[in-house]
């Protein structure tokens, strides 16, 4: 498993209601449970310009991004390993 990092950036879409209605993530990241695609949500930090970041433990970026389409939410700009956190 890997640290992967999702960036959605379009200050177009507003992501805390699109992505995460009724609690839905917060409920995820506190389940703490792998999904079909054997990711783990960690976190979900909002930027001021409309992107969100989803932090996760995944297999790879290719299971990111699968997991992000079965969840209808929109896909990633990119997704990026993370090798540190400061």
């Amino acid at each position: 498993m890997t640290l992967q990092a999702a960036r959605h950036g379009s200050p177009s879409i507003n992501f805390g209601t699109m992505c995460f209605p009724s609690g839905q993530m917060q409920k995820r990241i506190q389940a703490g449970q792998e999904d079909e695609f054997g990711i783990k949500a960690i976190n979900a930090p909002m930027g001021t310009g409309g992107q969100a970041y989803c932090l996760t433990h995944a297999p790879n970026a290719e299971a990111v991004r699968k997991s992000h389409e079965a969840a209808g939410g929109p896909p990633p700009d990119e997704v990026v390993e993370v090798q540190s956190l400061v």
